[in-house]
């Protein structure tokens, strides 16, 4: 009988330290899954509702682009993309369509903001990492930070509008009455008009 007793006094400790095992693992793996890193998204603008760029109906799959996020306007929809209060994402993409920024108010395109297509217009600033322009057409009337390389469309410096972070460019650039603060090159087959 001693044995007996013996093996189910061990035989019983096992089961404690597995379980205490099992648990501590489970917990850890509930932690791992709780503070995973959220994946970038594309959204697309659709215009449903209104033109409210921060509204998550004006989106693909009613879903507001965030810090994170990619941000693609290719077409207008019904309704054309205003920002009208202040908004953060990783990249603008713009394709097609028109994207107005009210005055007073800063698009923040931490990584990048590409324009290949449509208009980017109005009196408000877009903040980013890198500007790139291959198409369409760019009138900037007040800022845009970030170095700007201009390879392909129209971009207009309008009076009042600056870009800092210098200018490269390959294609159309009117500077009239705004500022470039940075280094400038105008290189092969560039336009630099100053009026």
């Amino acid at each position: 009988m001693v044995s007996n007793t013996r093996f189910s006094k061990s035989n019983s400790s096992l089961v404690r330290r597995r379980s205490a095992l099992l648990t501590s693992t489970a917990l850890v793996a509930v932690a791992l899954y709780t503070f995973t890193v959220p994946q970038s998204i594309a959204q697309t603008w659709d215009g449903d509702t209104d033109n409210d760029f921060s509204l998550n109906t004006n989106w693909s799959g009613d879903v507001l682009p965030g810090a994170a996020d990619t941000a693609t306007i290719n077409d207008n929809g019904a309704n054309p993309p205003i920002v009208g209060a202040d908004q953060t994402i990783d990249v603008l993409t713009l394709t097609g369509g028109d994207l107005t920024i009210n005055a007073a108010t800063i698009l923040t395109a931490t990584t990048s903001a590409d324009i290949s297509g449509g208009t980017l217009s109005g009196d408000g600033s877009l903040m980013t990492g890198i500007f790139t322009q291959s198409g369409g057409v760019v009138d900037v009337v007040t800022t845009i930070s970030g170095s700007a390389d201009i390879s392909g469309g129209t971009f207009n410096n309008l009076t009042g509008g600056s870009v800092t972070g210098g200018l490269t460019n390959t294609a159309i650039v009117n500077a009239n009455g705004g500022t470039i603060d940075g280094a400038i090159a105008n290189n092969a087959g560039g336009v630099f008009n100053v009026g």
